[in-house]
């Protein structure tokens, strides 16, 4: 039978805790997905925020309306796993 709850676990403290849109895309690729998701420890700028069965995934909320704006996040992150909410 498959299992209809998920849990989203954020390993972090109250100043460095998820934004509401963060929380709000970690429900959402939680049921996606089918597991468990855990928000990381940030230790510096660009760290993944999200370990997902394992695999750890930087999560970005573009605002940018220009034609080049998600170009440019790829070139920042490099090979880095990358989830747009």
């Amino acid at each position: 039978m498959r299992r209809m709850k998920y849990c989203v676990i954020i390993e972090t403290d109250f100043r460095n805790r998820p934004k509401e849109h963060e929380l709000s895309a970690a429900i959402l690729i939680a049921n996606y997905f089918q597991t468990d998701i855990t928000f990381l420890r940030p230790s510096c700028q660009h760290t993944p925020d999200l370990n997902i069965k394992g695999v750890k995934w930087e999560l970005k909320s573009p605002l940018g309306d220009g034609k080049n704006t998600i170009k440019i996040i790829f070139i920042m992150l490099g090979n880095n796993q990358l989830m747009l909410s």
